[in-house]
């Protein structure tokens, strides 16, 4: 920071609280333990992410599956929902990553899983997050109806 005669302009001021806000919030972020977002390799921005470009319905599909909160059999044994369903219409356990599997979604929206499915599904749900959206849409449209 300059000192002297002069002192700082407010534009420096600004561009150096900008920079140490950046800092701190990646500081931050890598204290915080958030192990499904670790493991979709997402990092934390404090620019506008292309997610949020999303409607709010599409929005809160990719967030159920990122965080595991949603209607997910998992969840609701956690939470004791009683009345909650635990399968899906074709039989299987609901489960974030069960789209992907599901018997019911037609062969033409299936995304390719190999060679590894593992990672193939870490990168859907994370930055190429429009083909989960796809799935999403047409799986709570048509197959697993919510009201």
């Amino acid at each position: 920071m300059p000192v002297g005669e002069n002192p700082p302009t407010v534009s420096y001021r600004k561009r150096h609280m900008r920079s140490l806000l950046a800092i701190a919030f990646q500081r931050w972020w890598d204290t915080v333990d958030r192990e499904s977002y670790h493991g979709l390799q997402l990092k934390a921005e404090l620019k506008k992410l292309p997610e949020l470009t999303l409607q709010r319905r599409q929005l809160g599909y990719l967030l159920a599956a990122r965080t595991q909160h949603g209607d997910f059999a998992d969840y609701h044994e956690r939470f004791n929902h009683e009345d909650a369903d635990l399968n899906c219409p074709c039989g299987r356990r609901k489960s974030p990553t069960h789209l992907f599997y599901c018997r019911k979604i037609p062969r033409s929206l299936r995304p390719r899983l190999t060679p590894e499915p593992e990672a193939a599904i870490r990168r859907y749900l994370g930055r190429s997050f429009q083909t989960y959206i796809k799935l999403a849409d047409f799986y709570y449209a048509k197959i697993n109806k919510r009201h």
